[in-house]
Order: structure tokens, then C-alpha cells, then sequence
């Protein structure tokens, strides 16, 4: 982790730069997804292909479905008995308190996408597959399983997402979909957990919006589905991936500092002393021999993992179609919108990460008076609690104390009260034109208003690279109190208009202008599926404003320099 006193060298600058570009491919709506392989391995219950990873705990019932099912099937699912049978259509397999481990000879293909259902009481903390049919180490199948430090995990040829599991004894009801499109989702209870799911806004998007008219914006005509395509926006400190949903709205959020474990020292003493070996079996051309000595020798620990803080969901009772949907991010001004009609109510919403206000600012707004309602949660895969605390919706939580990313990809907490680990904090208000809003330890719930303003801080306990964050920490609750003081008082106008100049100071020093086409009137993932076949000279320019705009909105003056995929992860085991 380098931090913001260091000199950082060109090469490293020129690494940022590569990777800032690689994101560009990753952030839109084109990015790769996974698609099941259809192989020969047999279908496992309670074990890999090798007989190995045992599933640590008890299954119920396992079931295969040659499609993804819906949001609502899955929690009918999970509200069934254990051990009643499947009345859901395109099912394949059904093994109901199956004797572990099981293979099934079966071979199964999935064109339409896949469900694998299951009811599970794993032992805390342990690990082992629930399903597998894919080799080991490999790309060729696909697995659910249960991964070190109790989180779900579904694994579908090069793709991976996981979500926590409960520290509970209890029966739970898991799910994985894969969709038509190779979109990976995970459900928990009946819930939506993590990853895309195609009824994940529950409502249909219909009209031709022309979008925004505007050269340096990114615009779509639909939802993010999955968290890259989601708009990108950033602070320096803050990020935040805004999926534009109609009837759900998903913010995933960052903090620059947050990070699992404590520090240490990664000198390894036995270094010095093998130096002169490994220098003389490299003037001997023994490279490999060197290597392994250098890696038993000098070697340090891996450092540890940049975690995501969690994320803010926003609920709009909203069913059936929406007309005339865009979401865009506009990269001048830095704010990210979403527009759309529902009978005959025009909604709109900007979110932007504010540098001067230390804040992330949602707008929801409706063009007739009273017609905003929602419920607006938040949510951490971290060790974590929500509750009400006056005016503001309050989670702290604290990261692991080990995140291995580089070997096991095992997750450990210290779970003494005083344990260590970097303590978090977030905190949400509400500010309402018109109607009611309520604080419960659920969620701010608003009721026939006019506006809402939602202002979203965040402070870790993170007091510099030498200092323990359990120990010798900052107090994340004094800091957030700090950031919503400066914020009181200020109407949305004044934040949104320090906002716009502080952006507009760094991101207006640079023009370019290599030519204009008619494809700039099509949505940016149109744009780029034309892109090998047509002229599009706006398309480039606009590829390298997004670069210098994601630099801005990822490290400022005071802030962390950017480390992996810039401060936007949404993974305990980054990639």
C-alpha cells in the first residue's frame, strides 16, 4: 500500500496509466462475461473432481436448473420446506438430503443460463464445495462453495463473486445464477446478495431516450446489470459505482483507506545472509535455483487487501414498464444522472462524489409534487451493524484482520471485543422538500416528498502506515460527525455548484478535438460495438478524457495514490 508522502516513480505513474486504461475496457457495458462451459466432468455434490475440499457441515438438498431463475422464484424457494421437491420449471437435477459426496454421470449444457439451488448449514468458518463441475485450478466448469472465513462463492469458468455467510448454526438457503448473458448472481434467504441479477430492478425499461446530446459523456440506455458497467465517481477518498436502477438504485462505495490487518515488518532477516548465494548462482546462469532462494530467503509477507466498505440501496415502489430511461455519467461536471417516466412522472436522480464537501450527494427529485417514496438501506460483506442514531442512519463495522489474495484466499477476523482489524464508519441523512422521512435501524424511509437529498459520509480509523488502526486509530465517528457538520446548512445548489468548480479547475486544463460523427447521437456501448466498422474520431477523445477523469476522481492531493483498479473494488479478495 503506498501512501500519499511517498515519491512515486515514472514507472509506477506509467503502470497507473496502463491500468487506468485496462478499466476503461472493464467499465463499460461490453465487458467479458462468464459463459459455462460444457465439459465432461460429473456433476459433485459435497466435493471437488478429486474427491477433495470436503463440504464441512450438512446439506439438505441440492438442485440444477437449465435457466436463471427469477428474483420471486428463488424466494418461494427459500420460504419451501427443506425437503419438499421443486415446483419450479427448468429444473434438471434434484438431490434432497443426498449422502455426501455424490457424483452425478449426468452431463448437463446451459444455453440459457443456470440456477444451482441448495439448503445448507455450514460449520462456521470452514470451507468446502457444495457443487462442483469444473477442474481443479482450471476454467472449464463451474462451483459453489463455501470459501474460507464463511462466505459464499460461486465460480463460473475465469469469473468469481462471493458474498459473507452469517456466523450462525441456522439452515440458509443459497443460490447461484448464471443468466443468458454469463451474468453471475448469488442470493441468500430469497435475497439478492451480490453480483447481477436480471429481474435485480424489477421493472421493464421501454422508449427511445436520445440521451443527453452532450461529447464528453458516457450514456446508456439501461441499468448497470453487473458492477462494471456501473458510472464511476470519485472524490480522491470517496468512490462510489452508481448502477442507475429504476425501481432499485445500487451505490457501491469505497474508502481509500480501508484496508484488512495491521501493520508489520516485512524485512526478512535471513536475506542478507543469502545474498552472496543467489548472486553466485545467478553469475552461474542458474536463474530458476536463484529465484527459489530468493523467494525462502528475501521474501516478505504479502501485503494485504484494499476492502470495499459496502453499499447504499435505495427501494422505489415502482412495478410494470418505464419509458424514456438514460443514466449517464458526464465527465465535465463529475455527476452521474438517471432520468425515466412512470406514469406520467418524470424521476430524476444525480449522484456525485463532492471533494470540497467530503460527502457522496444524491439528488432523487420528481417532476409532480409528492411522488417521492423509497426506502434507502446500507449495507457492508464486512463485519458490520446498522441502526438509527438521530437524524442519521449509522454502520461501523471493522475489516479482517488477514486477507489472503495472493495463496488460500482465506479471510480471518479477530473477534475479541477490543480485537484488531480497521474500524469504518458510514453515515447517511436525509434532507426532504415536502412529504415525511423517517430513520429506523433498517433504513431512511421517505414518504410523498417533493425532493430528497441524501448526504453519504465515510471515515475510517486509518492514522498512517505505522500505526496500529485497532490501537492507535483515528475515531471514524468523530470524523463523519466533522464531515456532516461542514455539510449543514448547504443547500444542494451551493454543493452541487463547489462541486462542479472544484472538478471543472482540474479537468477543464485539457481540450481535445480530433473530429465529430454521427455516431456521438448513439449510447456509448453502441459506440463501441460500431467502433471497428465505422468512423467515430469523437470515440477516442472521448476515451482519453475518461482516463484523465478517472485520475481525477481517484487520487487528489492528500488522498492515497491509486493502487490496483483505482479506489473502486468491490471485493474482500480484490482481484
Amino acid at each position: 500500500m503506498r501512501h500519499a508522502n511517498e515519491i512515486i516513480p515514472t514507472s509506477y505513474c506509467i503502470k497507473i496509466m496502463k491500468r487506468l486504461f485496462i478499466m476503461w475496457l472493464l467499465l463499460q457495458p461490453l465487458a467479458a462475461v462468464a459463459q459455462i462451459p460444457d465439459n465432461p466432468h460429473p456433476l459433485r455434490i459435497g466435493a471437488d473432481q478429486a474427491g477433495g475440499s470436503m463440504f464441512q457441515g450438512e446439506v439438505a438438498a441440492v438442485r440444477l436448473y437449465e435457466r436463471a431463475l427469477t428474483g420471486e422464484e428463488l424466494k418461494a424457494l427459500a420460504g419451501a420446506p427443506r425437503d419438499a421437491k421443486s415446483t419450479v420449471s427448468g429444473i434438471v437435477g434434484e438431490w434432497l438430503n443426498p449422502s455426501m459426496p455424490l457424483a452425478s454421470e449426468r452431463k448437463f449444457a446451459f444455453p440459457q443460463g443456470a440456477t444451482i439451488e441448495a439448503w445448507i448449514r455450514p460449520t462456521a468458518g470452514a470451507s468446502g464445495r457444495i457443487v462442483d463441475k469444473i477442474t481443479a485450478g482450471g476454467i472449464d466448469g463451474f462451483l459453489l462453495d463455501t470459501h474460507p472465513g464463511n462466505a459464499l462463492r460461486l465460480i463460473v469458468s475465469n469469473e468469481t463473486i462471493t458474498h459473507a455467510l452469517p456466523h450462525s448454526d441456522q439452515w440458509m438457503h443459497v443460490a447461484a445464477t448464471v443468466d443468458a448473458a454469463g451474468s453471475l448472481a448469488l442470493f441468500l434467504n430469497g435475497a439478492h446478495a451480490a453480483g447481477a441479477s436480471s429481474d435485480f430492478d424489477g421493472v421493464t425499461v421501454a422508449g427511445a431516450a436520445t440521451g443527453p446530446a452532450r461529447p464528453l459523456t458516457l450514456w446508456y440506455r439501461q441499468p448497470a446489470r453487473q458492477w462494471v458497467e456501473a458510472s464511476v465517481i470519485g472524490n480522491g477518498r470517496l468512490g462510489g459505482m452508481v448502477w442507475g436502477g429504476a425501481a432499485r438504485e445500487r451505490i457501491d462505495l469505497n474508502e481509500d483507506t480501508l484496508w484488512s490487518g495491521e501493520p508489520y515488518d516485512n524485512v526478512n532477516p535471513n536475506g542478507l545472509a543469502a545474498l552472496p548465494n543467489i548472486r553466485a548462482l545467478l553469475v552461474a546462469g542458474k536463474n530458476a535455483q536463484a529465484k527459489q532462494l530468493v523467494e525462502q530467503k528475501m521474501n516478505g509477507r504479502f501485503n494485504e487487501c484494499y476492502q470495499p466498505i459496502g453499499d447504499l440501496q435505495i427501494s422505489f415502489p415502482l412495478t410494470g414498464e418505464v419509458a424514456n430511461y438514460w443514466r449517464d455519467l458526464d465527465l465535465e461536471t463529475a455527476v452521474a444522472r438517471t432520468t425515466f417516466e412512470h406514469d406520467g412522472t418524470k424521476f430524476t436522480r444525480e449522484v456525485f462524489a463532492s471533494n470540497p464537501g467530503q460527502a457522496i450527494i444524491v439528488r432523487l427529485t420528481s417532476d409532480k409534487p409528492g411522488k417521492m417514496a423509497f426506502t434507502a438501506q446500507l449495507h457492508s460483506q464486512l463485519r458490520s451493524a446498522t441502526k438509527a442514531d438521530g437524524s442519521a442512519l449509522r454502520l461501523t463495522g471493522r475489516t479482517p484482520v488477514h486477507a489472503d489474495a495472493y495463496g488460500s484466499g482465506q479471510v480471518i477476523y479477530d473477534d475479541a471485543p477490543d480485537g484488531k482489524g480497521m474500524r469504518f464508519e458510514t453515515r447517511l441523512t436525509a434532507e426532504n422538500d415536502g412529504g415525511s422521512v423517517k430513520v429506523t435501524d433498517s433504513g431512511i424511509v421517505a414518504d410523498n416528498c417533493n425532493s430528497v437529498t441524501l448526504l453519504l459520509v465515510a471515515a475510517t480509523s486509518y492514522n498512517g502506515p505505522h500505526k496500529s488502526p485497532s490501537r492507535e486509530g483515528k475515531d471514524p465517528g468523530k470524523l463523519c460527525d466533522g464531515y456532516l457538520a461542514a455539510l449543514a446548512g448547504r443547500s444542494y445548489a451551493a454543493l452541487l455548484d463547489a462541486h462542479v468548480a472544484d472538478h471543472r479547475q482540474l479537468f477543464g486544463r485539457v481540450a481535445l478535438d480530433l473530429g465529430h460523427g454521427d455516431a456521438e447521437k448513439l449510447p456509448t456501448d453502441a459506440r463501441l460495438k460500431r467502433y471497428a466498422a465505422a468512423t467515430d474520431p469523437g470515440l477516442p477523445a472521448l476515451y482519453y478524457q475518461f482516463g484523465r477523469y478517472l485520475l481525477i476522481a481517484g487520487s487528489r492531493p492528500g488522498t492515497q495514490p491509486l493502487n490496483l483498479q483505482g479506489i473502486w473494488n468491490k471485493d474482500i479478495i480484490p482481484p
